[in-house]
């Protein structure tokens, strides 16, 4: 395991293998510099964008209602 997030999380339990491919999907360049790497696999993983951080604040308040 390289990620096993404790708590509430949305990140799921990770392997090396998955963090590696979902880099590589991620990441737009040849190379991926080591700053990269390392946000990938810190505890909270790699901050979210603008546009993923709304996504997910809708899908709150929709399932609130619910």
């Amino acid at each position: 395991m390289a990620r096993d997030p404790q708590g509430h999380a949305r990140l799921p339990k990770e392997t090396f293998g998955q963090v590696f491919d979902r880099m590589e999907r991620e990441v737009e360049t040849k190379t991926i510099e080591w700053e990269t790497i390392i946000e990938f696999f810190t505890k909270r993983g790699k901050p979210l964008t603008k546009d993923e951080m709304t996504a997910l604040v809708s899908e709150d308040r929709r399932l609130k209602e619910e």
